[in-house]
């Protein structure tokens, strides 16, 4: 039996990582929360590592901030919270076989977003935001540390059933289908969206293999409209009495990860079609339709 630390447990990622591993026999999964171990403290992140027996670290856990979550944190703390939970499981790598980090494409400064965004394209310029800095931070760390013990995962739009519907594109768009409103949309853009079994299986590809970098886009490296994006969430809806509105379809943003080297190792899975995928969260959300209050949509 495997036995795998999954920080930030209560998050969309960490979440979807521990339904997924506790349903196999194959993993023995702690996911312990804020109050049972708190990452910012370095006394207390030993003493975890000293009482279990721990395999891997895959590290999902981020200082949450987001305007229209009433949960979001301080955004001035992003950094130092950041930093400190990376560091403090870092600090501790005589305790593991290897920590998978989960960065951003947020690591290139929003200005320079484009759609073929590079691992050699990080860390040549510095975001200007709390978020991104810390990302960056980190990746460059682990690259320059080298060891095969440290492996940074850059994520670009991720999605998934447990996603949050109320400010998630995809969710949200699939929320609104099913509760008959128009899908708007403020601009267009194109963006490069993974479905979260997929981020999670390849995962699983890489956890224990030798790699031969130590930074990759976890990436689909296919550029997808917004508005399209509406469109098939329309279609698969079946509803014809909404519509996809959009304020203005110039491409605002492009926001898409090259994944040439992920998939030259071979540690990217078949990735699932996006008509499939987002009808998986589709039809989760109508069968739940319960957890959506349409007010905040």
């Amino acid at each position: 039996m495997v036995n795998i630390l999954i920080t930030g447990g209560s998050g969309f990622i960490g979440s979807s990582f521990v339904k997924r591993l506790k349903n196999s026999k194959k993993y023995n999964v702690l996911n312990p929360n804020s109050k049972r171990l708190n990452l910012m403290n370095t006394d207390e992140v030993r003493r975890f590592f000293l009482k279990n027996n721990i395999d891997y670290v895959i590290h999902t856990a981020n200082h949450h901030f987001h305007p229209k979550d009433k949960d979001s944190k301080n955004p001035e703390e992003q950094m130092k919270t950041n930093l400190s939970m990376f560091f403090n499981l870092y600090l501790n790598g005589d305790r593991y076989k290897r920590l998978i980090n989960f960065g951003s494409g947020g690591e290139l400064p929003r200005k320079i977003w484009n759609d073929n965004i590079k691992e050699k394209d990080i860390g040549k310029n510095i975001p200007n935001d709390q978020y991104g800095l810390s990302k960056v931070i980190i990746n460059n760390f682990i690259r320059n540390l080298k060891s095969q013990k440290f492996v940074n995962l850059r994520l670009f739009g991720v999605f998934g059933e447990r996603d949050n519907w109320r400010y998630r594109l995809i969710p949200n768009l699939c929320a609104k289908a099913i509760f008959n409103q128009d899908l708007k949309l403020n601009n267009n853009g194109i963006f490069d969206f993974i479905y979260i079994e997929d981020v999670i299986s390849s995962t699983l590809n890489i956890i224990n293999k030798k790699v031969k970098f130590f930074d990759y886009n976890l990436s689909t490296g296919k550029k997808l409209e917004l508005y399209n994006i509406a469109e098939k969430i329309l279609e698969i809806s079946g509803k014809s009495n909404i519509k996809v509105k959009i304020d203005k379809k110039k491409m605002d943003v492009k926001y898409v990860g090259n994944n040439s080297r992920i998939k030259k190792e071979n540690f990217l899975t078949n990735l699932t079609p996006i008509e499939q995928s987002i009808t998986n969260v589709y039809n989760y959300l109508n069968k739940n339709k319960k957890i959506i209050d349409i007010k905040y949509l």
